[in-house]
Formats: C-alpha cells, structure tokens, sequence
C-alpha cells in the first residue's frame, strides 16, 4: 500500500535487547533422515493426503519436459515430501520450537493505545466472522484479555474470498528495528539466469509459519464479533517481520545457499544445472543405472528432494498451488529465467505490446513506469524515451507528435527484442569482457563474457553521467577517467575474473597506464593508480566497431537522473594503495632528488604550494587565527572589509592547544601549517610513506 514519506512510521534505532534475541539451533543434521532416491522410481500411489486429484495440481510435467521416467522420478519425490504439502490449513506448518525459540517483539517503553474499529460492512459481516472462526481453528488468532487495541479491516479478493488487514503502526512506532533485510532484487536473481531447469516453491502462509511469544501478542490484539483477539505468529504489516521470517529461512537453507537455491522472504526458487551434459553426438548424458533419466534432471531432483526435506524437518510447509516442479522457465521477481538468461517476463511484455496510443500526460507515466521495469534489457533507453519524457515534465504541454509516436513505437519494439541477460561464470576461464566507452556526457560500459558455444554473452549494462566540469576533460584524460569510473562502479563483478579483458576506443591509454608517473597531474596519476589495483588485458576496439557502450555514453540523462555536482571522491586510493602499486627505482630516485632540492632551498622549493608562492595569503592566515586566540581585528582591517574578513576567519578555527583547522564540510577538518619547518617534516613524511605516488602526489598531499 502506497504511503507518503511524510506519513511513514518508522521503527526505533537503538540496540537490541539481549531478551529478545532469537535461539536458532539444527537438534539434528537432516540428512541423516534423508531418503535415497532410486534409479528406477515406482509409479505413483496416492496416500491419504496426496490423492491422485491433488497430484494433478501440481502439475508435475505440465509442458512436458520430462521424460516418462523422469516425471514418476519427481512424483515420488513430492510423496516422499507429502508433508510440506498441505491442503487444508489445519494441515499447515509452523516452524519446531526445537530450531527457533518463540520470537520476542523488541519495543522500547509505551503507553498502551486503544483505536476505535472500522465498522465491518453488514453485507459482509457473517463472512467475516466465519473467516475468524477459520483463523481460530488454524491457530493464526486466539482469545485475548490485552489493554492493546489496533485497528483492523477487510477486503475482498477478486475470487470473492476476504483478507483481513491490520493496522499495526502503533506497535511499529515503538519497536526497535531489526537490521535485517533481504536480498537485493537483481542480485538475487541474477545467478538464476542460464540454468537448465527450475522448481519453483512459495511458503505455505508465509509469517504465519513463525510464532511469536506468549508475552508479546497481546500488542496486537483487535477488536472483533468475537470479542478481543490476538495474533499468535508474525503479523503481516510488521516492521521486523520480513527480516525475522528471511533470517529463519536463511538459517534453514544455509548448506543449500546459494549454489543450489535462495529466498526472498517466501520466495524459494531451486536452480537446476547450467548444462545437460551433452555427449559427443550433441545429446544429454543419463544416469548410468537408468538411461530414461537425464543427468541434470538426476542431480535437480536430488538437490529438490533434499531442500524439501529440510524444510520439512524445520516444520515448515509449501503452498501446493504456487508449487512449480522442474520447468525449462520460471518466473521469478518479474523476471523470465531459462537456459538463455534472463529476460522481461512475458506478461509485462505484452501489456507494453498492448498500450493504446497515449492521450494524456498520466497515460504517459503509466506507459514510462511500466517500461522502467524492463530498462535493463534496452539499450540507450534513456536517449529512447526522451520524448515521450518531455511530456509529463512542468511547463511543457502535451503534444502528440511524430516524434513521440516514433519513441512509443521503438520503445515496444525494443522490448520485444531484448538480449537475454547472463550471470558471469566466475568459475570458467572463459574470457570477460568490460567494454568503455567516455563522451562528454556519460561513461558507457557493457559486461559480457563467452560462453561455451563461443559466443559473447551481455551480463549486464550501466553508464555514469558526467557533471559540467568532468565533460570539459580533453579527450585523453575523458578516456582515462571513464575507465577507472566503470572499473570502480562494477568491481562486485570485476573482482575474481580470471581472464578479464577491457574494450577501449583509446589507443593512448595503453601508454598512460604503462608509465603512471609520465602524467601531466595528480588526478590522473590515482585514477591510473586505481586502474592497476585490477587484473586485465587492455584491447583496443576501433569506434566504427564500438556500437554497444558507444551508445550508452552518448545518451541524454532520464527523467530522475542528474549530473553529479561534486567529484568523485577517490579517496579510497589511499587505504588500498601500499598493498597495490610498488615505484621503480627510476621513480623513488627522481622522488629524492624532488626532496633535496626543496630542503636545499633551491628554486624547486616554489612546488610547496599557494602558501608559499603567496606571502599575503600566509600573513592572512596568521591574522585569522590571532583573532581566534585574542580576539583582536588586524591594524590593517578597514570597515568596509571588516563582515568580509569575519566571514572567512569563520572558515577556521583554533584549539586549545593552539592548532589551527580549515572546516571541510562533512569531511575531516584540514590542519593548517604555517611553520615552514613542520612543513618540510610533513613533506619527509610524505615522500616516506606516499611515495609509491610520484612526484606530483608527493606535492600534492601538502
């Protein structure tokens, strides 16, 4: 449910108390319980609660990817797992005391609240106490003498059953927060892309499968028909809810995590293998004891029957309705994921496909909100929609003409061509490549890596827009910058490749790099600095050939984006650069040499800096921190310069033991030395611990 930042409830950040914190034990290793599958699966018999109906629900084979043995290989495993499946929710798991301990909400001290309820709508009044009667013999609420009262409604679904919301911002407002979280999206389902078969499972009732304890659930008794009620297990809406439900699930899977499965929250995708094992003559390889049983359907089952086991030792249970068992191509997160990798799921595709032509400015968010969520898969997406952007931005007014009917059109067209997207295989020597590309308006830079069939596969795509004074850069240095940037925004991905290769339309920068010190200033000499700290080959790629990265550099910003106003801060160089970089010896002497001649006093000395070229400016110093000590203005000082001078000495300050401070915004203070004797040590110090910098670093840390 969507709510204005202004009106959200946020949670209490303090610590958290020693009391509330959860017992998570394993009493017994679950695979010493673990059935071994067998080569030859028998034909399914029903039971008492999988029937040969429920069975057909599952849909085991629905598109017929299996083989006739395969299929009587995963019905045993779902009769072998019968108890995860429940039909009925008296059938439903909670997870064993015996893993978890009971879940203590963590609150800080309170006032009990009392809300008056939403009035429950008479046509649907007997509806809903029969849902609460339900919920009561599940074990989901009981009876409560609480001086807690939340407030709480219904709705009804489109299938004409009701869900029951409660309103717990009061509990929200005094909880302490769970640090917690789940996974990113896109990391989460990136390493599913490209793998040949999936099972899909979803907790059965999710929250509720996790109980909370005794003491805690009166904060969330309501009011009812029934009388007061509390809710024994993990209240949807709860702020620490989803953290406490992933952490347990985590705990339960975290042998499995994350080479055969993961989860989000509920979530449960299984990942098959990313190859059939494919013999000689191009066909998959079987199972010795049984050639009707392919080999990656063999390990898939095993790993499937294994997780579910798991989780059926935990007490958990799986919804059998959400259940997919071995598909080629899964949904998962808004995301179709098949042997190809990753690509938008088909549903959101064709919505897009279906759009009417666009009549008002809302119509147009709409449309852009919808395509944002395929934006990865479009090159140039940005420079694409632009006019189609134009028209839900102020003091512009709605105009449909040729060119928004052509971005519309492109838009739909490039959804439905979209390169399906691969996980970098960190364990093949495979090459990667990271290919570059810098113009004046952003960094643009593809991912991609070959695969088995010798052909380049995209991992992912980004750019990096360049503020105002980055794209006034000469083209050497713009090259030189937008290669260290793309490194240092993908190194996640970089770190680990064993056979990296970096695209550039830049002959020059092999030389730059190959003699770091050679460079004309500092900047470029730790942005090369950085570049180094990664193992790569450099390739040079003609810009004739250069289409891919070309064209994300070259785009214009999308709506929410802006140039960045600050540099960057590269500052990350200095905890990283000892272990990194190591000068030759040319390098160290031509640093001595700099040394001699500034502490012999010769004309190099005019390198120390603007404090020394500038006599006024050190005597300004001075003045400022004796109005600091003192509290006197300079003879020199007139009226009229007088708020001016105020004004900068405001910049500085002094310490009580007489050190004087340059403020440096939300950075560290900078020390301000106006001994030219502690200056020379400070440059000693430099060049002894810095020196792997080069001359013009050297200088420049002064």
């Amino acid at each position: 449910m969507y709510k204005r930042v202004d009106r959200k409830i946020k949670p209490v950040s303090t610590t958290f108390p020693e009391e509330a914190r959860v017992r998570r034990t394993i009493p017994q290793d679950p695979l010493l319980t673990l059935a071994k599958l067998p080569t030859h699966p028998p034909e399914f018999q029903p039971t008492e609660r999988l029937t040969e109906e429920r069975m057909k629900e599952l849909n085991v084979n629905q598109d017929n990817f299996l083989w006739p043995e395969e299929e009587k290989l995963f019905k045993h495993v779902m009769k072998l797992n019968e108890q995860t499946l429940p039909y009925e929710e008296k059938d439903r798991g909670t997870f064993s005391q015996e893993y978890f301990s009971d879940y203590v909400m963590p609150v800080v001290e309170h006032t009990p609240w009392e809300y008056k309820n939403i009035l429950i709508p008479p046509g649907i009044q007997q509806k809903v106490i029969e849902f609460l009667k339900s919920k009561m013999e599940a074990g989901v609420y009981e009876a409560s003498q609480s001086s807690y009262r939340s407030r709480w409604f219904c709705i009804l679904k489109k299938s004409g059953a009701l869900r029951l919301i409660h309103d717990l911002q009061p509990l929200n407002k005094i909880s302490i927060r769970d640090a917690g979280q789940i996974p990113e999206p896109d990391d989460f389902i990136e390493p599913y892309g490209g793998c040949q078969c999936y099972t899909m499972f979803d907790m059965f009732w999710g929250f509720n499968a996790r109980k909370v304890d005794v003491k805690s659930r009166d904060l969330t008794a309501f009011y009812t028909p029934l009388g007061l009620l509390r809710i024994t297990a993990l209240p949807m809406g709860y702020t620490n809810s989803p953290a406490e439900f992933q952490n347990c699930m985590v705990f339960i899977l975290q042998d499995e995590i994350p080479h055969v499965a993961n989860i989000f929250i509920d979530d449960l995708p299984i990942r098959g293998p990313q190859t059939q094992y494919l013999t000689e003559d191009g066909q998959p390889s079987t199972i010795p004891e049984n050639p009707g049983i392919r080999q990656f359907i063999w390990e898939h089952a095993n790993d499937v029957h294994r997780i579910m086991h798991r989780v059926k030792c935990a007490g958990g249970t799986f919804s059998p309705k959400k259940t997919q068992v071995c598909h080629p191509s899964v949904i998962i997160l808004g995301q179709r994921c098949s042997a190809e990798g990753r690509h938008p799921e088909d549903g959101r595709v064709t919505k897009i496909l279906n759009w009417p032509v666009l009549k008002t400015s809302t119509e147009v968010r709409g449309f852009l909100g919808l395509c944002g969520t395929v934006r990865i898969w479009i090159k140039d997406y940005s420079k694409l929609a632009r006019p189609l952007i134009d028209l839900v931005r102020k003091n512009f007014e709605f105009e449909w003409g040729d060119a928004q009917k052509e971005a519309f059109d492109v838009l739909k067209k490039q959804v439905t061509t979209a390169p399906a997207l691969r996980a970098i295989d960190y364990k093949s020597k495979l090459p990667a490549y990271l290919s570059v590309d810098t113009s004046q308006k952003a960094v643009g830079f593809i991912l991609s890596q070959i695969d088995e069939n010798g052909k380049r596969r995209p991992a992912r795509y980004g750019s990096i827009p360049l503020n105002e004074r980055e794209s006034r850069y000469s083209q050497p240095k713009l090259e030189l910058y937008g290669l260290f940037r793309a490194l240092r925004s993908w190194r996640k991905y970089i770190i680990g490749l064993e056979n990296l290769h970096v695209e550039v339309d830049a002959k020059y920068i092999k030389g730059m790099i190959s003699a770091p010190d050679m460079q004309p200033n500092a900047a470029m000499n730790r942005w090369i600095q950085g570049i180094l700290l990664f193992d790569f080959t450099l390739i040079h790629i003609p810009g004739t050939k250069f289409r891919g990265p070309d064209a994300l550099s070259r785009r214009d910003l999308g709506e929410n984006e802006t140039p960045p106003l600050e540099e960057y801060d590269d500052s990350w160089l200095d905890d990283m650069s000892l272990l990194a970089y190591l000068p030759d010896q040319r390098t160290v002497q031509q640093i001595d040499t700099f040394i001699q001649q500034i502490t012999a006093g010769s004309p190099a000395r005019v390198l120390l800096g603007r404090m020394e070229r500038t006599k006024m400016q050190e005597d300004m110093l001075r003045e400022i921190k004796e109005l600091h000590e003192d509290h006197s203005l300079p003879v020199k000082v007139t009226a009229a310069a007088e708020k001016k001078f105020y004004k900068k000495a405001s910049q500085y300050y002094v310490t009580p033991d007489g050190r004087m401070f340059k403020r440096n915004k939300e950075k560290s203070p900078l020390l301000v030395v106006l001994d030219p004797d502690i200056r020379n040590r400070i440059l000693t110090e430099a060049h002894d611990q810095l020196g792997h910098k080069g001359e013009q670093a050297v200088y420049d840390v002064l």
